[in-house]
């Protein structure tokens, strides 16, 4: 299956883990962690409107967690630490342009044909 036919399956989820947040500080993490997974699919198929949705949906539940017992809110600052990762992913530009680079390093990495490596 590739990225783009996954999608719906992704949303799908979010709406599964977002009734489940009901049941506490854990759900909604694991919510976040899904938003953060189904935003970043789909920058990585250069979707950056689908996911600015989509990480604007998962803001209630972040801003709920804030709002709760100190306790909670530590929960809370796990998901912080994702955001800044997650900004960069709408940038879909700079998503490809790493991919690109890293395809470029991985090439210059293999010796050339017919060279065997020292070891």
């Amino acid at each position: 299956m590739k990225v783009h036919e996954a999608i719906p399956y992704y949303l799908k989820s979010l709406d599964e883990y977002a009734g489940a947040a009901a049941g506490g500080a854990g759900f909604v993490v694991i919510h976040s962690y899904d938003t953060a997974i189904t935003a970043f699919r789909q920058a990585q198929i250069g979707d950056a409107a689908g996911s600015a949705a989509t990480m604007a949906k998962g803001a209630p539940f972040l801003n709920k967690l804030r709002q709760s017992e100190p306790l909670l809110q530590e929960a809370a600052g796990l998901v912080d630490g994702l955001l800044p990762s997650l900004r960069a992913l709408h940038d879909v530009r700079l998503w490809r342009d790493l991919i690109q680079q890293a395809q470029k390093d991985a090439a210059g990495l293999a010796p050339p044909a017919g060279e065997r490596s020292a070891g």
